[in-house]
């Protein structure tokens, strides 16, 4: 299993150079447009972009067919997936709650209590852990391609939703 992780670091690093330098410009630009929120919230996004790129890269690399000789099972082989997966995101959430705290501080809100930030760090995580959870699996059914395809009907179902049910409800408003 360490050898698959260290595969996947390696890709990671290849990849993750020009995504870390697209995310310094976005960062950048949001912190200074005043809009530390959008900022906070990128590292978290790419992270999951960055977890869908493996599987791109390797089903490009026909790794897969590769896999079946190897002396490692399929359950290894997902559960190395689903540790980088997962630790990309850790990463990814730590420097989001760095740069919400950095936003705020920016912004003048210095005394702000810390839990709004953790709620907002940790609410952000919490999604693209679950969008993380429901698109390895149609990933690995289904291949990159197909998956991205369901992952838009998945992700896109809810938010028209919710989106006709708020044209329908009457929400307050505060004047």
């Amino acid at each position: 299993m360490k050898g698959l992780i260290r595969k996947d670091l390696l890709l990671l690093a290849l990849s993750g150079r020009v995504v870390l330098v697209s995310l310094a410009v976005f960062i950048m630009v949001f912190m200074t447009a005043g809009t530390g929120a959008v900022a906070a919230i990128l590292p978290v996004v790419m992270a999951l972009m960055l977890t869908i790129s493996l599987f791109a890269y390797d089903a490009q690399a026909k790794w897969d067919q590769f896999a079946t000789v190897l002396p490692v099972g399929a359950k290894q082989i997902v559960g190395a997936r689903y540790l980088i997966a997962y630790g990309v995101l850790i990463c990814a959430a730590f420097l989001a709650f760095l740069l919400n705290i950095a936003g705020k501080l920016r912004s003048g809100q210095a005394g702000m209590a810390i839990a709004p930030i953790v709620l907002e760090s940790a609410l952000v995580s919490a999604a693209v852990s679950l969008a993380l959870a429901i698109i390895m699996p149609l990933i690995y059914r289904f291949g990159v391609e197909k998956a991205r395809i369901a992952m838009l009907v998945v992700f896109l179902a809810p938010t028209v939703f919710f989106q006709l049910l708020g044209a329908k409800m009457k929400v307050p408003t505060v004047d």
